[in-house]
């Protein structure tokens, strides 16, 4: 941490010893961790701003630089993961002054290494790996599907995805509806689990179907159907962090270029950071990127309507399996009150997601 002084790392200040026990010095947070930042009152319903999205999506890509640094430290001669990385483990500094009445946003910092382990072999040679996990919700599937295996930088991937998904679901419906969110994160037994779900007879494992059911419905929010920054980050988050699929890398592990994934699993530190990249540049070239303009006022909360769990036992029920988009159903009659189907957006092999229309028969007339 201290070689590395990176912005979004938080800076370490000194080691202290006394007696026999030890301490590690940081700079102080003023605005505690991101979770925390989420619940202040002032902030439990942000105005979406172009400044606001551009600010927000900066420090993602700062993190993500972060991680990259972190992962490929010295040239990739030897690399960290985190191992742990949630909103509680990413602090709040003072960032921008407040603008229009607006509050500021912080600069966030990736901080708790506690459970960063280093690895200078590759995580293929690796086996049962000792770090020892304390925080399970933002863990990968991996950890149930192999759990024999060593952990890879890409374990930190897929929790950065649970991190960004919960940004975006703040940023535009606010702190109320995102513990709403989590909330539905449940089991069988409706305990609050990972953000994923498996099916152990086939040794399966999937994304949640209520995380996949909120991806499809801010798909539909209008800072997400337009082309913006904001969609493409939502497809980063859907098709290379909540990405099941571990491929070993198209890069060879011995190669001096950094790893590479193969088409349809998740992604690596600098794939993310390209992508990311991308997005500012565009943003930097035009305005209206970052935000539409449009009001937001008639937006109260996010529809999300829960699909059949049964549909989503894949690995790559998140990505899609890179099998073309399904044909459009057709609207068809369901059951004696002329019910009718809806279906999905269309979404790369999504199951349906159907939604009863409620039709008024009066006579011979049936109106939907």
């Amino acid at each position: 941490m201290r070689n590395l002084k990176h912005q979004n790392i938080i800076e370490f200040i000194a080691a202290i010893k006394r007696g026999s026990d030890r301490y590690l010095l940081f700079r102080w947070a003023e605005e505690g961790s991101l979770r925390k930042f989420w619940e202040m009152p002032e902030h439990k319903r942000p105005v979406v701003t172009r400044e606001l999205v551009r600010a927000v999506i900066m420090q993602i890509q700062g993190m993500a630089d972060a991680l990259d640094k972190l992962h490929n430290y010295r040239y990739g001669g030897g690399s960290y993961r985190h191992g742990d990385l949630k909103p509680e483990n990413i602090l709040c500094v003072v960032g921008q002054p407040p603008r229009d009445g607006q509050f500021g946003f912080p600069i966030l910092k990736i901080s708790d290494m506690g459970l960063a382990k280093h690895h200078n072999i590759a995580t293929q040679l690796r086996h049962n790996t000792s770090t020892q996990y304390t925080t399970t919700r933002y863990e990968p599937p991996e950890v149930a599907l192999k759990s024999e295996l060593g952990r890879s930088r890409r374990y930190d991937m897929w929790s950065f995805g649970c991190v960004i998904l919960e940004m975006m679901i703040w940023l535009l419906y606010g702190t109320d509806h995102l513990e709403r969110f989590n909330s539905q994160i449940i089991d069988e037994g409706r305990h609050r689990s990972h953000w994923f779900k498996v099916d152990k007879d086939k040794d399966e494992a999937f994304v949640h179907p209520h995380v996949q059911a909120t991806i499809r419905a801010l798909y539909y929010d209008p800072e997400c159907k337009a082309e913006t920054a904001l969609k493409e980050l939502l497809t980063i988050v859907k098709t290379k962090l909540l990405v099941v699929e571990l491929d070993p890398p198209a890069t060879p592990v011995s190669s001096s270029a950094p790893p590479r994934s193969t088409n349809g699993s998740r992604a690596y530190s600098q794939e993310l950071m390209e992508r990311l990249d991308d997005i500012v540049a565009r943003g930097k070239t035009d305005e209206s990127y970052w935000f539409t303009g449009a009001s937001r006022e008639h937006i109260k909360d996010l529809k999300v309507d829960r699909a059949p769990e049964s549909s989503f036992l894949s690995p790559n029920s998140a990505v899609g399996g890179n099998r073309p988009l399904r044909p459009r159903p057709p609207l068809r009659p369901l059951g004696e009150n002329g019910g009718g189907i809806i279906p999905d957006a269309g979404f790369e092999d999504q199951p349906s997601l159907m939604v009863p229309v409620i039709t008024v028969v009066e006579a011979k007339t049936r109106r939907v």
